[in-house]
């Protein structure tokens, strides 16, 4: 099923509702940023995704004014970020969560927690792999000029 890009987000909530058990996708539309036109964002589609033990997934260009999300159920061993560990804790505070949300967060591990490289805190180096390095300048030169979105491993 596909939403169309003026869909408020009360309708989404809708749709989840009498939907979430029975549906395996849905897709919902965006306008771009340069449009200048007010409709569901990201954000709030995602919010209400969690609260129903769904999730955001590939987003696709429609057009020159137009995007495309998918939206699955949660798998049993989804990955989850921290960032919607966060949003989900917020979601219950304010009483918008969902039963089906719950059960799919209460599934959630730590194995399946915060797992994407630049949730994880960086690995030392060994003593030995540093000391080798450190032998060849040219290695540990280019090691050194590394760009901050690569673990700087020290």
């Amino acid at each position: 099923m596909s939403q169309s890009t003026s869909t408020p987000p009360a309708a989404l909530g809708s749709w989840f509702k009498k939907n979430h058990a029975q549906k395996t996708e849905l897709w919902v539309g965006y306008f771009k940023k340069h449009t200048g036109k007010q409709a569901l964002s990201w954000p709030l589609a995602v919010d209400e995704a969690l609260c129903w033990g769904w999730i955001d997934g590939v987003k696709k260009s429609v057009d020159a004014d137009r995007t495309m999300q998918r939206f699955t159920p949660r798998k049993a061993k989804s990955h989850w970020s921290k960032v919607n560990v966060a949003k989900v804790a917020v979601l219950e505070a304010a009483g918008r969560m969902q039963e089906p949300g719950r059960v799919a967060f209460a599934r959630r591990t730590e194995e399946n927690t915060g797992q994407m490289s630049f949730e994880r805190d960086a690995v030392p180096l060994s003593k030995e792999f540093a000391a080798r390095l450190a032998e060849v300048s040219a290695a540990a030169e280019w090691h050194a000029k590394q760009p901050p979105w690569i673990p700087a491993y020290s």
